[in-house]
């Protein structure tokens, strides 16, 4: 009974407001050239796809990965620049729209 009640409440159609990331941060990694991300978990997400490219022209997108947590580690950042980064959760059904885009120097 509990698994289909789980069942209807998980196929039920979302919208995209539903999948919209509202908090999104990037911190210094451990090591040089790295930065790690967070935001803000959605329930209905199986996926988020996440991006980034380099400085202000927000052109470009570079796709880094599509994993199924709420935070991540970008590797192999070059020193002393500034970078754009944006998160957008997926589902069975649709994308939701991009997080706002945040920016971080890396060291």
């Amino acid at each position: 009974m509990k698994t289909r009640m789980l069942n209807k409440v998980k196929s039920r159609l979302v919208s995209k407001n539903e999948l919209m990331i509202s908090s999104i941060s990037a911190a210094q990694g451990d090591v040089k050239g790295e930065v790690d991300l967070n935001w803000d978990g959605i329930d209905f997400a199986d996926s988020y796809i996440i991006e980034y490219c380099n400085g202000n022209r927000k052109q470009n997108w570079v796709l880094v990965d599509i994993i199924n947590e709420s935070k991540y580690t970008i590797k192999g950042l070059k020193p002393n620049k500034t970078y754009s980064f944006r998160v957008r959760a997926v589902n069975s059904q649709k994308q939701g729209p991009w997080s706002i885009t945040i920016q971080k120097r890396i060291l």
